[in-house]
């Protein structure tokens, strides 16, 4: 896997930041006290840009890892191979949140899960991980 890229260099798009919360949300969604939270993110929270720039014209390198599955026919390992920039890497966008029923705490709290969860592939791996820093509007 890897980043787009334009000729203003490596990106994310709104919606990998939009997933994120939509995942955060659903795990978090009893924490909150909010029903259907995945769904009312899908609904009343928007990211901008469309494509939110990391400030870098290439990758800073590549994480190769094994994929083990377990088949019916036995383990089935492959090679994943990630691109991946370094910490401190910053990137902005704006949450745009309707009135309704998600508050800025939540988004703040969703974003705090996030931050520990990581973004983007191998996040289980504890890769993609950040620090929100959010301004009100």
């Amino acid at each position: 896997t890897g980043f787009h890229s334009d000729e203003n260099g490596l990106f994310l798009y709104d919606y990998q930041i939009k997933g994120l919360l939509k995942e955060a949300g659903n795990v978090l969604k009893d924490v909150l006290g909010v029903k259907a939270l995945r769904s009312k993110i899908d609904n009343y929270v928007f990211v901008q840009p469309r494509r939110i720039y990391l400030g870098k014209e290439e990758p800073d390198g590549v994480l190769e890892r094994p994929l083990r599955a377990q088949t019916a026919q036995g383990v089935r390992v492959a090679l994943a191979r990630s691109d991946d920039v370094d910490a401190g890497t910053t990137c902005v966008c704006e949450v745009i949140l309707l009135k309704g029923p998600i508050t800025p705490a939540h988004i703040g709290a969703i974003l705090g899960y996030g931050a520990l969860k990581g973004l983007g592939q191998f996040r289980n791996g504890g890769f993609g991980r950040f620090t929100a820093k959010i301004q009100p509007a």
